[in-house]
C-alpha cells in the first residue's frame, strides 16, 4: 500500500491561535513573573527535568485562564465545543480521569434518586463503579455477566435489563460498560428505552469509546443512543494526555447538570493541571478542524488490518459472530488464543520480542 500511514490533516491548522495551549505559550513568552503556584515558577533552566514535561506552561488559575471547577470563560466555551462535537446537552471536563468522572456521575445520579437507591450493573464493571456504590451506600443488583468460551464478557441484553427493572422497582440507576475493554458494544439505544420506561437513569461507562459516533466513522456513541450520562476517557483512543476524560450529559439528565458540577468539585482536584486541561481543549479543537479526515483514515486502516488478521490460522480475531454480541468496536483488536496452545500473557511476551507492546492480556486473549 502506498498510503501506509495515517494522514496528518491538521498540519495547516494554526493551533497556537485557537487553543488554550496556544494561550499558555503566548502567556509564557510575555515574561510575567509568577508570584503564585506552582512552586517551580516555570523555571526550566533551574529544573531541567521540567522542560521535557512541559513545565514552562504549567500555571494555576490566574486571570484570563478560567477555573475548570467553575468554568465561565475559555474553558466553558471549550466544553460547549465538545458538547456540539459529541451531540450531548453538556460536556464536563475531567483531569481526574474516568475514575473521578464515574465517582461524580454516580453520586450525582444517586443524590437525585434519594437514599437507599438500588443500582443495576454487571459484575464486570470497573472498580471505580464499586467504589462509588460503597461511598454512596447504594445497593447493587447484579446482571448476569455472560462470557464467551475464551472468557470475554459479552453484551448486556436489553431484555435482561427490563426483567431486572420489573422485578425491583427500587432500581433508579443502570450502569453498563460499552465498549468493554475488549471492544464489546451493547445495544445502548434499546437499553435506554427500557430505562426511560422504568424511570431509571442510564449511565454508560464509555471510557474506551470516546471516538464512537464522531463523523460516522465508528458505531454511535452512548449519548447519541439515548444514555443519560456517559463517561469517556479521552486519552484511551484519542490524541490526549493520560488522565483526561469527559462526562457527556444526555437530554434527560440536563436539568441536573448543576448537581453534577457540584459532585465534580468533590471528586476532582481543586488544583487542576492546565497541561491536562489544555490537552483536552486541543484535542476537541483538533477534532473539530480535522477529525473527519483523521477518523475516516483510521477506520480505513483498521478495516484493512482486521481483514488481514482474519486470515490467521492459530490465533483468532474476535468478531461479532456470537449471537450474544450486539456489536464490536473495530478500534479494539482482540486476539483470541484459546486454539493456539498459547495463553494471553504468552502471546504478549512473543509480541514484545518483536517490539510490540500490547494493551492488556487475559487468560485466553490479548488486546491491542
Amino acid at each position: 500500500m502506498s498510503n501506509n500511514k495515517l494522514s496528518h490533516p491538521g498540519d495547516e491548522w494554526d493551533w497556537t491561535e485557537q487553543t488554550l495551549c496556544g494561550q499558555l505559550i503566548n502567556y509564557t513568552r510575555a515574561g510575567y513573573i509568577p508570584m503564585h503556584m506552582p512552586g517551580h515558577k516555570r523555571n526550566t533552566d533551574l529544573f531541567p527535568y521540567l522542560k521535557c514535561l512541559g513545565g514552562a506552561l504549567d500555571i494555576t488559575e490566574i486571570d484570563g485562564f478560567d477555573d475548570l471547577n467553575a468554568p465561565t470563560g475559555i474553558l466553558a466555551d471549550s466544553e460547549r465545543h465538545a458538547a456540539k462535537l459529541w451531540e450531548s446537552s453538556c460536556t464536563i471536563y475531567s483531569v481526574n480521569g474516568s475514575t473521578g468522572a464515574l465517582l461524580a456521575s454516580i453520586r450525582a445520579a444517586l443524590t437525585i434518586a434519594g437514599r437507599g437507591a438500588h443500582v443495576l450493573l454487571p459484575r464486570s464493571a470497573h472498580r471505580a463503579v464499586f467504589h462509588a456504590l460503597e461511598l454512596c451506600g447504594a445497593v447493587p443488583v447484579y446482571l448476569a455477566t455472560r462470557v464467551s468460551p475464551a472468557g470475554v464478557p459479552l453484551s448486556v441484553k436489553p431484555e435482561e435489563v427490563a426483567g431486572a427493572l420489573e422485578a425491583d422497582r427500587s432500581i433508579s440507576l443502570v450502569i453498563v460498560t460499552s465498549p468493554t475493554y475488549e471492544g464489546i458494544i451493547s445495544d445502548i439505544r434499546s437499553i435506554s428505552n427500557v430505562c426511560t420506561e422504568h424511570n431509571a437513569f442510564l449511565l454508560v461507562d464509555e471510557a474506551h469509546g470516546a471516538h464512537l459516533g464522531l463523523y460516522g466513522a465508528f458505531p454511535d456513541g452512548a449519548v447519541r443512543c439515548g444514555a443519560d450520562l456517559s463517561v469517556q476517557s479521552l486519552h484511551k483512543t484519542l490524541p490526549s494526555l493520560t488522565q483526561t476524560a469527559l462526562i457527556q450529559i444526555g437530554t434527560r439528565f440536563a436539568p441536573y447538570t448543576e448537581e453534577l458540577h457540584r459532585q465534580m468539585q468533590i471528586f476532582q482536584t481543586s488544583s487542576p493541571s492546565y497541561l491536562l486541561t489544555a490537552s483536552i481543549d486541543s484535542t476537541v479543537k483538533y477534532l473539530e478542524h480535522s477529525g473527519e479526515q483523521l477518523l475516516k483514515s483510521w477506520a480505513h486502516h483498521l478495516s484493512d488490518a482486521r481483514k488481514r488478521l482474519g486470515t490467521l490460522r492459530c490465533l483468532r480475531l474476535m468478531g461479532a459472530s456470537d449471537s450474544a454480541v450486539y456489536d464490536i468496536d473495530p478500534a479494539h483488536i482482540t486476539i483470541l488464543t484459546d486454539r493456539s496452545g498459547l495463553n494471553g500473557p504468552e502471546l504478549c511476551r512473543k509480541l514484545r520480542e518483536h517490539g510490540i507492546e500490547p494493551e492488556m492480556a487475559s487468560v485466553n486473549h490479548a488486546v491491542m
